[in-house]
């Protein structure tokens, strides 16, 4: 895989997990078992609220959730099965964007390129909709 682009999914990953610890144990959201769950349940939990409590922004929306931090924002999709862990191109490059990183070397034409070619090369791996590194699926 590309370097530029194990960066890029390691960033964004990282702010992932740190997103998924804040709901589940901060917060006390459980997790979905799907993205159906999330999409039908999301609305209820008062999410926005939540956050407020904390001092961090959260907006559930669809199959996801977009959390803005004091140092970092991150905007992900639960995948099929309810995991916390996967991507797409356009989330990766919505991260680097609102976070300024990495734009000296990645734009989303290049993303999009260098994560289509892991996926052709069994780099990623991933569901319907989104991708995911292998050792984490």
């Amino acid at each position: 895989m590309h370097p530029g682009l194990i960066q890029v999914i390691r960033a964004f990953r990282s702010a992932q997990d740190l997103a998924v610890i804040t709901l589940n144990e901060r917060l006390g959201v459980p997790l979905p078992s799907s993205n159906l769950e999330w999409a039908k349940s999301c609305h209820q939990m008062e999410l926005p609220k939540l956050g407020e409590s904390i001092g961090i922004q959260i907006r559930p929306h669809g199959y996801g959730v977009e959390m803005k931090f004091p140092s970092i924002s991150v905007d992900f999709d639960w995948g099929e099965l309810g995991e916390g862990n996967g991507f797409d191109t356009w989330r990766l490059w919505k991260h680097c964007k609102e976070n300024r990183i990495f734009l000296n070397f990645m734009t989303y034409d290049l993303l999009e390129i260098r994560v289509r070619k892991a996926w052709e090369d069994s780099e990623l791996v991933g569901d319907r909709l989104l991708y995911y590194l292998p050792e984490e699926r």
